[in-house]
C-alpha cells in the first residue's frame, strides 16, 4: 500500500472516530468515550510514525537539492 494512502486512510479512520467520541461525550456514555480512545491511540500513533517518515524524507530530499545547487553553482555561471 502506498504510504500516502495509508495516511490518508488513517486520518479518514481517526475522523470518524473522532466524531463518534464527541457525540459519546454528548450522550454521557463514558464507556464508549474510553473504547473510542483506546481504539483511536495506535491508529494516531502509526500517523504520527508515518508523518515523520514523510518529514524526514522531505528534508533529506531538501538537503540534497541544496547540496547539489552549491555543487553544480559554478557550472551556471
Amino acid at each position: 500500500m502506498n504510504i500516502q494512502a495509508r495516511l490518508n486512510e488513517l486520518t479518514e479512520q481517526l475522523d470518524v472516530l473522532a466524531t463518534r467520541q464527541l457525540n459519546a461525550r454528548k450522550n454521557q456514555d463514558w464507556d464508549l468515550v474510553n473504547e473510542l480512545y483506546l481504539t483511536m491511540r495506535p491508529l494516531e500513533q502509526e500517523q504520527d510514525t508515518i508523518m515523520q517518515r514523510l518529514q524526514f524524507e522531505a528534508d533529506i530530499k531538501a538537503m540534497d537539492d541544496w547540496y547539489d545547487d552549491e555543487m553544480n553553482r559554478d557550472a551556471y555561471e
